[in-house]
């Protein structure tokens, strides 16, 4: 039971996290690690790139949520791509997947990043 993870940076605002193997209760605590490390005082939106996911338990979705609600505490998001339909299922089988940003492609996910930075540099004018 292992888990790939790389990070990405396309700007200083987004950081996507990409997965590949399974997310358990093993391999969370790498997940949240990594988070944790790529968080910058610019960034604004972390992405889960879930293409290459194989397998959630409920510590992957618990480090999920965790994640999440860390960075809506400090006005950041999470974002999902990507994410196979077996993955899908677990978080609408747990009623999960209405509040979490998930996006079928990178061009959605970059209409939505795109309104976000929007939103906030109007707020600051």
């Amino acid at each position: 039971m292992s888990l790939a993870i790389k990070t990405e940076s396309s700007s200083h605002e987004s950081v996507t996290v990409i997965l590949d193997g399974q997310l358990n209760d093993e391999t969370a605590p790498l997940l949240e690690r990594t988070i944790h490390e790529a968080i910058t005082e610019t960034l604004i939106t972390v992405v889960l790139d879930m293409k290459k996911l194989t397998f959630i338990s409920s510590a992957g979705v618990g480090v999920i949520m965790k994640i999440k609600t860390t960075l809506n505490r400090d006005g950041r998001h999470l974002a999902m791509i990507y994410m196979p339909p077996a993955i899908e299922r677990v978080f609408e089988m747990i009623h999960l997947l209405p509040m979490m940003r998930t996006f079928v492609s990178e061009a959605h996910l970059d209409d939505y990043l795109a309104a976000v930075q929007q939103e906030i540099n109007e707020k600051n004018d």
